[in-house]
């Protein structure tokens, strides 16, 4: 490895959690319409302590109290191995690792003194970890104050359902939308809420 820069191959949760993040953000761009102006619809992560407090009470509010709308809050539910793309040990070659040659390397460099001396050109491989494919599954929830709005969000998400998502240029994955599943709630002295729940399989 003397002088090697190559960076490791690899990819973690943390990456497939940002990468639906990140589409939906950059990609998709969620927007609706308030008070004549466009407004950007932000993403937020449902950690624990989040997602509780929008199960108990239905809705998502600042700590000071406002009514958080529009906003789309997502959580991970679920990860399983996926046998059906592949699997780390093939039967007729037993390991869990996989060297492959570089087809190109800087110090095979042709020169007159390399054909003069008879030189033997370099071999350079890479070792890479058979990867673990798995199935991701999240549940996320759009709020909106009103039906209209939450309409053009979904129809957003509806459009790029069963594509791949992710950043440009780096990992994507396959993300396939279930249903929707919208109410609208209003009580006396209450703000009213329009809700949207589905899920998304990765």
């Amino acid at each position: 490895t003397k002088g090697d820069r190559t960076k490791d191959i690899s990819i973690n949760i943390m990456d497939i959690d940002t990468s639906i993040i990140k589409y939906i953000e950059q990609k998709i761009k969620p927007s609706i319409m308030q008070d004549g102006n466009r407004l950007q619809v932000p993403v937020m992560y449902g950690f624990p302590e989040r997602w509780a407090t929008i199960q108990e009470k239905g809705f998502l509010r600042e700590y000071s109290g406002r009514f958080v709308a529009p906003v789309i809050v997502l959580k991970r539910d679920s990860l399983e191995a996926n046998r059906t793309l592949g699997t780390k040990i093939d039967a007729n070659r037993p390991q869990n690792i996989y060297a492959f040659e570089v087809p190109y390397t800087k110090k095979n460099q042709y020169d007159n003194f390399a054909a003069l001396s008879n030189r033997i050109p370099v071999k350079e491989f890479r070792m890479v970890v058979m990867p673990e494919y798995v199935t991701l599954k999240y549940s996320a929830i759009v709020f909106t104050n009103h039906l209209e709005q939450n309409n053009k969000i979904i129809e957003a998400l509806q459009y790029a359902a069963n594509t791949y998502w992710g950043e440009e240029g780096r990992f994507q994955f396959r993300a396939n939308i279930g249903s929707f599943k919208t109410s609208t709630e209003y009580s006396v002295g209450q703000d009213r809420t329009t809700r949207t729940n589905f899920d998304i399989t990765l």
